[in-house]
């Protein structure tokens, strides 16, 4: 539930030591929503198209959903010379009554209530946790873009990442997780499944949970550049 003005104080901490392109994912400001033939796969395609036109190769930055494409694109031959991925999912995510209930919202254009499912029905936030997050900056941001949710988590749903291959991208990755989401379900377990399969240690980040883009631009923009390799 982000696009890329979402990520404007973090892209402007980090420019102009290095330039940066950050791009809009499907559904978001500029392309239509995900059809019925939206994946994972989808998503890589985007990717690796859109990573094939650009001179060299690129230090790639993944944020949830997000890090699950990109290191998928990795796997398959996307010119990354690095990888760096702050709370990547992957199944599973979230149940079988969450995810119905979220496509009921999405099917009747209630996106406020898309966002307060998926804190509550398939983050475990409390009620009050959602309150108190409606009062602050990062509601609306997380709204506007929340067309797409339900076809992604499907896919999140549907896709099997190959574990196995992800310790053997080739590449060096920074795996970065708030402190509030990696001992808690369900981003706890996928960020383990990644810290597993890419056999990295985890950076954490004091006092955040999934939306430090928002909440804490400055901290993970500078903790993403000091592990980024020279360049």
């Amino acid at each position: 539930m982000a696009d890329a003005p979402a990520w404007r104080k973090v892209t402007e901490r980090l420019e102009p030591a290095r330039p940066l392109l950050v791009p809009n994912r499907r559904g978001r400001r500029g392309s239509t929503d995900p059809d019925a033939s939206y994946s994972v796969q989808s998503e890589v395609n985007d990717l690796l198209a859109w990573v094939s036109t650009l001179p060299r190769p690129v230090d790639v930055v993944a944020h949830s959903l997000g890090g699950l494409i990109a290191t998928e694109a990795v796997r398959q031959g996307a010119p990354a010379a690095s990888l760096t991925l702050y709370d990547p999912v992957a199944r599973p995510f979230a149940d079988d009554a969450a995810r119905a209930a979220i496509r009921r919202a999405t099917d009747a254009g209630d996106l406020d209530a898309v966002v307060a499912l998926i804190n509550t029905a398939v983050s475990g936030y409390a009620e009050a946790h959602v309150a108190r997050l409606r009062a602050t900056r990062a509601w609306a941001p997380l709204v506007e873009p929340a067309g797409p949710a339900a076809a992604e988590l499907e896919a999140i749903a549907a896709f099997e990442p190959p574990w196995a291959d992800y310790g053997k991208l080739g590449v060096p990755v920074t795996l970065i997780a708030g402190e509030h989401t990696v001992h808690r379900p369900p981003y706890g377990e996928s960020v383990a499944a990644f810290q597993r399969a890419l056999g990295v240690d985890v950076l954490v980040l004091e006092g955040q949970d999934h939306i430090a883009h928002v909440a804490a631009p400055e901290l993970l923009a500078d903790t993403i550049a000091a592990h980024l390799p020279a360049g």
